[in-house]
C-alpha cells in the first residue's frame, strides 16, 4: 500500500494560516475584554444574603467567591440614601471600614489572581449611601 506524499506548505498558505490564527486570537481577546468591561464575572449571580454573608473574607481562597453577586448588589439591592445600618444589615460588617466608605472583598475575580477585588460603598457625613462601585485592583 502506497500512501500519497504530502506537498510542503507554500509560503502563501503559511502566511494565510498565520493571518487566520492572528485574527481569531484578536477577536477572542476583544470579546473577552468586552465581557469584562460590561460586567463579566460580576454579573453571574443574583444577590443571596445568606450566601453573601457565609462567604465572608476568605483570604486563602483564590477564587471570585462573592464577585458574581456584585453587579446585582450595585444595581438592584443598594440604593442611594440608604443608611449605613441598612447596608450592614444586608451585607454584614465590612471587611474594611475606611471612614467614609466600606470595602467588601469579592475574591480574586480578574482571572490572573494578582489581588482581591472589592465592592466599595461610599457614605456622606450623615451616614447615607452615596456611591457603590466595583473595584478591580
Amino acid at each position: 500500500m502506497h500512501l500519497p506524499t504530502r506537498k510542503p506548505w507554500s509560503p502563501l498558505k503559511v502566511v494565510g494560516t498565520f493571518l487566520v490564527l492572528a485574527i481569531a486570537t484578536l477577536l477572542i481577546f476583544i470579546g473577552w475584554k468586552y465581557w469584562l468591561f460590561t460586567g463579566g464575572i460580576f454579573r453571574t449571580s443574583s444577590f443571596d444574603e445568606k450566601e453573601w454573608k457565609s462567604l465572608n473574607r476568605r483570604t486563602s481562597d483564590f477564587s471570585c467567591y462573592r464577585g458574581g453577586m456584585a453587579n446585582d448588589i450595585k444595581t438592584n439591592v443598594l440604593r442611594v440614601g440608604q443608611s449605613r445600618a441598612e447596608v450592614e444589615k444586608l451585607l454584614g460588617s465590612p471587611d474594611s471600614n475606611k471612614g467614609s466608605y466600606h470595602e467588601y472583598i469579592l475574591g480574586m475575580c480578574s482571572g490572573l489572581q494578582w489581588d482581591f477585588d472589592t465592592l466599595d460603598i461610599s457614605f456622606n457625613a450623615e451616614g447615607k449611601l452615596t456611591n457603590v462601585r466595583i473595584v478591580q485592583h
